[in-house]
């Protein structure tokens, strides 16, 4: 079974307010739950791995596709997408959460639906670009690092240092196994991965170095 079919049978579209039609203004946008929905079947369709474009993928980040799609099968993994996320930022895409014995990882529609938007147009793409795809993919790869941790660690409630320090881990490993070779491809990625990547290059690749850090602290408060 195909990971997205796998992924569709387990998003839960979770109320917290009303339909509406196109963006009041490019801040602030407004879609309809049927919207949202195909958006994220579109996005993880286009994550497939057997998928022709998907075939020459970094081996690392199949590999936390592959994990992502024996987990769903499993039941071990249930992916949600919520129509607003508390507490986030507008860039905010995704999130993960061990919930009722399993991982949980949450799709926040606001930026997805960004990410679908066509500004010229002002309406939906009928189909996510490349970069779009590539900035979805990869916050798939950074949550499921996080879940490489396992039950445990999230179940002994971690202090906020320890939250940081994961947080490190997690962008250094997708960085140097994700976003370099999808560089190296010519892959077309989100800015802020671009910069993570120059940042953690000038640091000799070391995650304690103190620009890499900070350049971290300032993406998740």
């Amino acid at each position: 079974m195909h990971l997205w079919r796998i992924f569709l049978l387990s998003v839960l579209l979770l109320p917290s307010g009303g339909p509406g039609g196109k963006p009041e203004t490019q801040q602030q946008y407004f879609f309809t739950r049927a919207q949202a929905f195909e958006v994220m079947r579109e996005f993880l369709d286009a994550i497939r791995l057997d998928r022709p474009e998907n075939l020459s993928l970094p081996s690392y980040v199949r590999e936390r596709l592959a994990w992502a799609n024996s987990a769903s099968a499993a039941g071990t993994l249930q992916v949600n997408l919520w129509d607003k996320c508390e507490g986030c930022s507008a860039n905010d895409l995704m999130g993960m959460n061990f919930r009722n014995g399993r991982f949980e990882l949450d799709v926040y529609a606001p930026r997805l639906l960004r990410l679908m938007w066509d500004e010229q147009r002002q309406e939906l793409h009928r189909k996510p670009e490349k970069r779009a795809v590539n900035t979805f993919l990869l916050a798939v790869v950074h949550e499921t690092i996080h879940m490489e941790r396992g039950s445990a660690y999230y179940l002994s409630l971690p202090s906020a240092e320890e939250r940081f320090r994961e947080e490190v881990r997690a962008w250094a490993i997708t960085v140097l196994n994700a976003v370099r070779p999808l560089r190296a491809q010519l892959q077309p990625l989100d800015e802020d991965w671009v910069k993570a990547d120059d940042i953690l290059a000038a640091c000799g690749d070391d995650p304690a170095c103190g620009g890499f850090q900070g350049f971290v602290r300032a993406k998740i408060k």
